[in-house]
């Protein structure tokens, strides 16, 4: 049989080379097996609509005969009528299947296609064109639909990993500039900017090389510029660091004095402000952040007392009823009734079981708990220095035990920030607009309902 053209046509190398494919001996490929090589080829090759409706009604022709070639043998006016394309356009198209090594014209004497019968009418053989090397390769048009498929995969992957990255940064933009401004920098949205300018649409092409780490690069240093501001400039909420015995309390800027009092280690701080640790912070880092938010955070301070009643007109801080009569100035307070006061009345601290039986283990308490509110150690530092350690202690603790009862209240908390809480607290107790232990007597009284 006929591989290749006979004459009238110009000969092609492609129809040489798919004429080599041949078929598996002894069996009978059948039109659904010819139709499902088709769908494989149109998508390996992305066939144009022309060709794909051409081919597609050569393999709607296969009759399903027990040759050693699929040969169809469709005259033009069935494929205009049947595609609705003129007769050049055919030409155009079997042309193309040619060059695509999908097919093999096989030609007659005259030039026409039909069907050669023997004497009894079977058909025997056919002048027309060859499907062989369409079903043929099926196996390479499955192999090259899965690189394809795996390839649009990667595409998208890399596509929404990017959409995921701008998305993310564009909320810690708009983020950083709402909560803290004075960390926001025109350069960061000047910078967004310019890589959404590169970023081209989704399509079948992958993303420009490095634009996917140019938009991580972004995210993190948006991401950490918020991080930092929130942790008042450091790179964590605890930075103090204790390497000591797990037994070793947190906090190592007061040590016992002869009558198991807390008092501040003077020698101690004085090294270490000469040596320049550099865990701590310079302070002028965070000044600047302290000044900008403790209006806000003594405001909180305000609206959290006005809620339980206890404002004067003026805004200064009324302490509880009888408390002039039943407790002095912190100060005053014997420093041995406040370890049974704070176990009263702020029993939600005695849950991390650290002790409070002594004033020097409220000191220890209180600087356990100071970090867990995410207050900074600064905040302990200005404490100590403007209330003693024992009392700041008791601040630390009776805002802990505030923001647990604000926690426990449900719905909107009042305590938004209650590190910056700690320090408007701490300032307005400096102040003397709060009365800490007639606050401490007065939620001892409300826990023990008395």
């Amino acid at each position: 049989m006929q591989l290749a053209s006979s004459g009238g046509r110009r000969l092609r190398h492609a129809a040489l080379v798919a004429g080599q494919h041949a078929l598996d001996s002894g069996r009978i490929v059948t039109r659904k097996e010819l139709s499902a090589a088709y769908r494989l080829a149109q998508e390996a090759l992305g066939l144009r609509p022309t060709l794909r409706l051409v081919l597609s009604e050569l393999v709607a022709n296969w009759g399903e005969q027990p040759w050693e070639r699929l040969l169809v043998w469709p005259s033009n006016e069935h494929l205009i009528l049947r595609t609705g394309l003129s007769e050049r356009a055919l030409r155009v198209a079997f042309r193309a299947l040619t060059d695509l090594g999908l097919i093999v014209p096989k030609d007659s004497p005259n030039g026409k296609r039909y069907a050669v019968r023997d004497a009894a009418g079977t058909t025997v053989d056919a002048f027309g064109f060859d499907l062989t090397p369409l079903y043929a390769q099926r196996e390479s048009w499955a192999g090259r639909v899965a690189e394809l498929k795996a390839e649009r995969q990667r595409i998208k992957r890399a596509f929404d990993e990017i959409t995921i990255a701008r998305r993310a940064t564009e909320e810690a933009i708009d983020a950083l500039r709402e909560t803290y401004p004075q960390m926001w920098r025109p350069e960061m949205e000047q910078e967004y900017d310019a890589l959404l300018a590169r970023t081209p649409r989704r399509g079948t092409a992958m993303p420009p090389v490095g634009l996917l780490d140019a938009w991580s690069t972004l995210r993190c240093t948006v991401e950490r510029s918020f991080f930092h501001a929130g942790n008042g400039g450091t790179t964590c909420r605890h930075n103090k660091d204790n390497n000591d015995s797990s037994s070793e309390t947190c906090y190592s800027g007061f040590r016992k004095d002869e009558g198991g009092e807390a008092v501040p280690d003077g020698g101690r701080s004085a090294s270490a402000g000469s040596s320049g640790s550099q865990d701590e912070p310079p302070e002028h880092e965070v000044q600047e952040h302290e000044v900008q938010e403790h209006e806000v955070q003594e405001h909180e301070v305000r609206e959290t007392m006005t809620a339980a009643g206890r404002t004067e007109p003026g805004g200064r801080v009324r302490p509880s009823p009888g408390a002039a009569a039943q407790a002095e100035p912190v100060g005053g307070l014997a420093a041995d009734l406040v370890p049974a006061a704070i176990r009263e009345a702020c029993p939600a601290t005695m849950a991390y079981g650290r002790p409070a039986r002594t004033p020097s283990e409220v000191v220890a308490l209180g600087a356990f708990l100071r970090p867990m509110l995410g207050a900074n150690e600064t905040v302990w530092t200005e404490a100590v220095a403007s209330i003693g350690p024992l009392r700041a202690a008791v601040a630390v603790i009776y805002v802990t035990q505030l923001y647990e009862d604000d926690l426990n209240r449900g719905g909107d908390s009042r305590i938004r920030n209650p590190g910056g809480y700690l320090r408007a607290f701490v300032r307005m107790v400096a102040s003397g607009k709060i009365d800490l232990a007639a606050d401490l007597l007065a939620m001892r009284r409300r826990r023990m309902g008395t």
